[in-house]
């Protein structure tokens, strides 16, 4: 399959893409939709634009990105940063799940007909990413420093933060620092956890 830098910018650059399936085992995408468990893609950049590699897996039922490799083949430029902002992460798994993708619909306890293979699938994976991210409830501030009080003991109470919720680091300390300002957690002590 070639990839086309296009308006909609599925591909960061011109180039040539591959798209396999590492797994026979399809996962349920969105209610009617499913995908092979684990997915490779291969970009060979042309005219000197670096290539790259990916691994997706289909994860809680959405596929997920779990692996990204730049190559910058002998003879043409090495990386930028400008290359690292180009790719969209998002555009690169709703093409998969539309090249890879099945429609299905069950017929019987455990039992599904493969409707077909078109578009469905990608429309499926958007909208279980999308339902995922706006279904994550957050904590009470109250949980957020019980949490963090207990975390003291290890000396990385964010990182329990963190760990508890499921959230990246700079997320947890951002609730901690809300946590503070709302009064559920005394001022921070300047270069150590706790409080005062």
């Amino acid at each position: 399959m070639t990839a086309e830098h296009s308006g909609t910018r599925v591909w960061p650059w011109p180039g040539n893409v591959s798209i396999r399936q590492m797994s026979l085992e399809h996962e349920g995408i969105g209610s009617d939709a499913a995908m092979p468990m684990k997915v490779e893609v291969d970009f060979e950049g042309l005219g000197g634009a670096p290539s790259f590699g990916a691994l997706v897996e289909v994860r809680e039922g959405q596929p997920e990105l779990v692996q990204w490799c730049f190559r910058a083949p002998e003879g043409t430029r090495g990386l930028r940063s400008a290359d690292f902002r180009a790719i969209n992460v998002s555009a690169v798994l709703e093409r998969v799940a539309e090249t890879v993708g099945v429609r299905y619909e069950p017929v019987a306890d455990g039992v599904w007909e493969i409707l077909g293979d078109d578009e469905a699938a990608a429309r499926a994976a958007i909208a279980a990413r999308r339902a995922r991210r706006r279904s994550g409830t957050r904590p009470s501030l109250d949980d957020v420093a019980r949490v963090y009080r207990e975390g003291l003991s290890t000396g990385k109470p964010t990182l329990a933060v963190a760990s508890s919720f499921q959230i990246a680091h700079r997320t947890a300390a951002l609730w901690v620092q809300r946590a503070r300002e709302a009064g559920k957690l005394g001022p921070a002590r300047p270069g150590r956890a706790g409080e005062d």
